[in-house]
């Protein structure tokens, strides 16, 4: 479940480019939009990646 909120965050942007959501989320606070891209640790603590939302909603 740890790709769902990057998920969840471009699914809001996608949707707000063609509906009014009341409202943006580009002025989301920064607790929520650090969501937008989570990193991936090893076991010694090390970043070797990150995990973001790729791709398109199809409408």
């Amino acid at each position: 479940m740890r790709s769902s909120a990057p998920a969840l965050m471009s699914v809001l942007h996608q949707l707000s480019a063609r509906r009014d959501l009341g409202f943006a989320p580009q002025g989301l606070p920064a607790a929520v939009k650090r969501h937008v891209t989570l990193p991936i640790v090893n076991t010694r603590g090390v970043e070797t990646g990150v995990t973001r939302a790729e791709g398109a909603l199809r409408f």
